[in-house]
């Protein structure tokens, strides 16, 4: 059986709705990760031409973010797979707050439901790996941007891990079934 990729977990088990995406926000979205990374890693050059209006707003306000909250990248746009469950995904960033270790996801300003599960299923294959060896349990939140503004959302649901588990287990049954 192939390895699934979380948000194709959630999309086969119907938990995200794909028909609004588009390329041009598909593009974007590329475009602010690579641009938030190279400035997590001091090699962004601004004066290049990587995106549109929105997107340096996102960058922006991606900068205020990491600012204001003292934020240290430990790791950026990295893949996560589960040691056992035959799930991979991409995260955004791990990074520490308060000395506490999160996983974090970047996304545009509208928080959706399954933000949360996309984040536990990071989570576990983090916990569940050698990812991270050392500063305790994995906290996760997603930080949405627009506008040169920011909003943290801490997820804390406990069942969006078991929610997740759930999907997963469908969309491979799913899958094993074509």
């Amino acid at each position: 059986m192939r390895r699934l990729r979380v948000t194709e977990v959630l999309a086969i088990s119907g938990l995200i709705d794909t028909q609004w995406y588009t390329e041009y926000a598909c593009d974007r979205g590329t475009a602010v990760h690579s641009a938030t990374a190279l400035h997590d890693a001091g090699q962004l050059d601004e004066s290049s031409d990587w995106g549109d209006e929105v997107a340096h707003g996102r960058l922006e306000g991606w900068k205020r973010f990491v600012s204001e909250c003292s934020v240290k990248i430990l790791r950026s746009e990295f893949e996560v797979t589960h040691p056992t469950l035959n799930y991979v995904g991409h995260a955004d960033r791990l990074i520490t707050l308060d000395e506490r270790p999160w996983v974090i996801d970047i996304k545009p300003a509208t928080p959706e439901r399954w933000h949360g599960l996309q984040l536990a299923a990071y989570q576990r294959a983090i916990q569940d790996s050698d990812i991270l060896t050392e500063g305790g349990l994995v906290r996760r939140a997603n930080v949405y941007l627009d506008k040169g503004k920011y909003k943290w959302i801490p997820r804390c649901e406990p069942r969006d891990w078991n929610v997740f588990h759930a999907a997963l287990i469908v969309a491979q049954w799913k899958e094993a079934s074509q």
